[in-house]
C-alpha cells in the first residue's frame, strides 16, 4: 500500500507544481526528467514561505548514506533556473534560496 500512496502524492506535487508554473504535467516532467530537480523545486515550493538552506536542500534530496558533491544543489538550482526561467528561484546571500515572489 505505501507505493500506490507514495505514487498518488507524487501526482498530486505534480499537478500542484504545474499549476503554479503553469505547465501542464506531461510538460512539467519533460522538462524535469531528472528526480532530484523535481525534488528541489517541490521542496522550495513547499516550503516558499521562507528560505531555504542549502544543506537542508542536501538533507532533503539525498538518503543520508549516499556521496554528496558540495555543489550538486548549485547544479540543480542552474538547471531548474535555465529550464524554467532565472527569476523563479532567488539566492539569497550565506543563507540559501527561495522561490521568487
Amino acid at each position: 500500500m505505501p507505493v500506490t500512496y507514495r505514487a498518488s502524492s507524487e501526482a498530486s506535487h505534480s499537478n500542484g507544481i504545474a499549476d503554479v508554473l503553469g505547465l501542464d504535467v506531461g510538460n512539467l516532467h519533460r522538462l524535469l526528467h531528472r528526480e532530484h530537480e523535481f525534488r528541489v523545486l517541490s521542496y522550495l515550493m513547499h516550503h516558499s514561505d521562507r528560505v531555504v538552506s542549502q544543506g537542508e536542500l542536501t538533507e532533503h534530496i539525498y538518503a543520508q548514506d549516499s556521496d554528496r558533491d558540495s555543489n550538486t544543489v548549485e547544479v540543480f538550482i542552474a538547471r531548474l533556473r535555465r529550464k524554467l526561467g532565472a527569476s523563479l528561484i532567488e539566492t539569497v546571500r550565506g543563507l540559501g534560496y527561495r522561490i521568487g515572489a
